[in-house]
C-alpha cells in the first residue's frame, strides 16, 4: 500500500519482492529489542592487578533510526568507565552501543541508556558516554542542513563547582580522596575536549 500511495506500480518487476526485502530489512535494523544489554556484560574479568583507571574506548560506529520519522541516525560512540575491581572484553561496549542503537531511539535516550547500563551492569565508579551523530530526518527533509550533526553527553558525575572544591579539600585532608575525585575529572575533561567545548 505504501508503495502505491507513493505513486508507484508495485507490480513493477523491481519491486515485486520489495515488501520482503523490507521486512528482512527492519528484522536488522530494530534487532535490539530482543537483545538484553545487560547479559552482554555479565561475563567480567577480576583479575587486572588493581587496576583501576579509565577505560576508554572511541570511534564506536552506530546506525540507529529516529522514532519520530524512522530515518536514519548515523554516527559514533565515545564510552569511557572506571572500573570497580572488574573490567568488561572491550567487544562488549561496542556490543551495549549496538544493542540499543538497533531500536527506535533519540540521541538523548540513547546516550542515558548506555551510560545507565554500563554504570550499573558493571557497578562502576563512573561513566561517560559522547555521541556525535547526523541525523537523516534533519538533513534529508524539514530544514535541510546536511552539515549539522548532533552532539549528545552522558555523564554520572557532580557539577563542575562542587567537584573543584572537593577536590581541593580532599586533597588536604587524604590524597586517596583527591585521587578518585581526580579521576573524575579527567573523565569530564576527555568527554569536553571530545565535544570540543
Amino acid at each position: 500500500k505504501i508503495i502505491k500511495w507513493i505513486g508507484e506500480d508495485p507490480s513493477r518487476e523491481g519491486l515485486l519482492s520489495t515488501p520482503k526485502r523490507l521486512v528482512k530489512a527492519f528484522k536488522e535494523y530494530f534487532k535490539g529489542y530482543s537483545e538484553n544489554p545487560e547479559k552482554i556484560l555479565e561475563k567480567t574479568f577480576g583479575d587486572v592487578q588493581g587496576y583501576d583507571d579509565m577505560v576508554i574506548q572511541k570511534n564506536i560506529s552506530l546506525q540507529s533510526h529516529c522514532e519520530h520519522h524512522l530515518a536514519p541516525i548515523i554516527g559514533v560512540a565515545h564510552l569511557a568507565y572506571i572500573p570497580n575491581q572488574k573490567v568488561v572484553g572491550l567487544s562488549k561496549l561496542a556490543r551495549v552501543v549496538e544493542v540499543f542503537s538497533k531500536r527506535l531511539q533519540t540521541q538523548e535516550r540513547l546516550t542515558m541508556q548506555i551510560a545507565n547500563t554500563l554504570m550499573q551492569a558493571l557497578d562502576a565508579k563512573g561513566v561517560a558516554v559522547s555521541i556525535d551523530a547526523t541525523h537523516q530526518c534533519m538533513t534529508m527533509r524539514g530544514i535541510k542542513k546536511e552539515q549539522a550533526t548532533t552532539h549528545k553527553l552522558g555523564i554520572y558525575l557532580w557539577i563542575w563547582g562542587l567537584l573543584f572544591v572537593l577536590s581541593f579539600f580532599s586533597y588536604m585532608v587524604d590524597w586517596l580522596q583527591f585521587e578518585g575525585l581526580l579521576r573524575w575529572t579527567l573523565i569530564l575533561t576527555f568527554m569536553f575536549l571530545k565535544a570540543g567545548l
